[in-house]
């Protein structure tokens, strides 16, 4: 006579569909679900300095957002073309990714700290000039596309200071999560920035969407000052910046992947 086939357990540790109590092989104690502890997922933000760092780079990196948003528009009304639109652009991430080299050398010569304090004061200018400019209403292009190349260069030369910042900031055992929460601001900052200069320029004009960044500016300069970062080792031997960068780009070209 043939026999029917037992149906099939599920696995010991394993989870069946609608989340159902396990009973291991051979019976035993039931094995609850486990439970997801979202804590750990921003478990960095429980370091003091680095949940400072944090929310100021939130604010930067929204102010960084509204000026990418709020100039082109501002060259579009004052010239009538999309040519000074998309120049607006072009000043605001060619010099971003110009200075990042330099940057790089800077952060290794130079306290992060300090290059990104000096970084934020750039940008801060930069937004209230902006703001003075609209709010004369004298909108000369050029003037608009050297202030955007200086704040993009800023920009440029505070990233690689940004990100070998963190490691000062955390335990080692949160390194990596604080590495993915720096990388959550920045995309909540992009979602953020142009909702937040859009919401302003229609209610209030650019002019406001400039003062409000340079506030957010102020903020990252609040937390910079409450921030303490561990001291690192010994610097490299002083050399010229020239001679860091012909290294840097040897090393990219030699090493893979970089």
């Amino acid at each position: 006579m043939r026999s029917e086939p037992e149906p099939s357990r599920p696995a010991a540790g394993s989870t069946p569909p609608g989340g159902a109590v396990l009973v291991p092989p051979g019976g035993g104690v039931p094995t609850p679900p486990r439970r997801v502890h979202w804590a750990g997922a921003v478990a960095a933000l429980g370091c003091r300095p680095f949940r400072a760092f944090w929310v100021g780079a939130v604010c930067a990196s929204t102010a960084t957002w509204m000026l990418n948003l709020t100039v082109p528009l501002l060259l579009y009304q004052a010239t009538g073309r999309a040519l000074w639109a998309g120049l607006g652009a072009f000043a605001q991430f060619v010099p971003a990714m110009l200075g990042s080299p330099v940057g790089g050398v800077l952060a290794d010569r130079l306290p992060r700290r300090g290059v990104l304090a000096a970084t934020q004061l750039v940008a801060l200018v930069v937004a209230v000039v902006l703001a003075l400019v609209s709010r004369a209403g004298t909108t000369a292009p050029l003037a608009l596309l050297a202030l955007v190349a200086a704040a993009g260069a800023a920009n440029g030369v505070q990233t690689p200071a940004w990100q070998s910042l963190i490691p000062q900031l955390v335990p080692a055992r949160h390194l990596l999560n604080a590495i993915a929460l720096n990388a959550m601001q920045a995309n909540l900052a992009r979602a953020l920035g142009p909702v937040l200069a859009t919401a302003v320029l229609v209610r209030f004009g650019a002019t406001a969407a400039f003062l409000v960044a340079a506030g957010a500016n102020v903020l990252m300069l609040l937390a910079l000052v409450l921030v303490r970062p561990r001291p690192t080792g010994a610097r490299a031997p002083g050399e010229s910046m020239l001679a860091r960068l012909r290294a840097g780009i040897r090393h990219t070209r030699r090493v893979p992947g970089c």
